[in-house]
């Protein structure tokens, strides 16, 4: 075996997760920085960062323009992620079954069903059958 299949993935715990996000929350440490500090790759802090931080603090009546403009810019990129997520969960499953009776059949194969009974699709969906017994 070879030294890379050798090595696990390590875990770190809750604690030291927490402590590495505040780095970037509450000292303004750059998530470069961050990373370099407490020895993890970008990405791994990044989804921490995703998962733990707290949400930013509204802004006030009393907010420079400065502030509300970068909560505007926050709001429209959080409201965007939500759309795409919501367009997707809307979207039917191409490959799950509509219930646990139905087949879905290989498009690639002959169009005849025993009996010698022909079946069309539409192009490129799947052929589904309801077997019933």
């Amino acid at each position: 075996m070879d030294e890379q299949a050798k090595r696990k993935r390590p875990t770190y715990s809750d604690e030291f997760k927490q402590d590495a996000v505040r780095l970037v929350v509450e000292e303004g440490y750059s998530f470069k920085r961050a990373c370099q500090a407490v020895g993890v790759c970008e990405a791994t802090l990044r989804s921490w960062h995703a998962k733990l931080a707290p949400p930013p603090e509204p802004c006030g009546e009393d907010a420079t323009v400065e502030e509300m403009q970068a909560e505007l810019k926050r709001l429209r990129r959080q409201l965007k992620q939500t759309e795409m997520e919501r367009e997707i969960l809307k979207k039917p499953r191409r490959t799950s079954r509509r219930s646990r009776h139905e087949v879905c059949l290989d498009c690639s194969a002959p169009r005849l069903l025993f009996g010698g009974c022909h079946v069309s699709t539409a192009e490129g969906e799947p052929l589904w059958l309801l077997c019933v017994g």
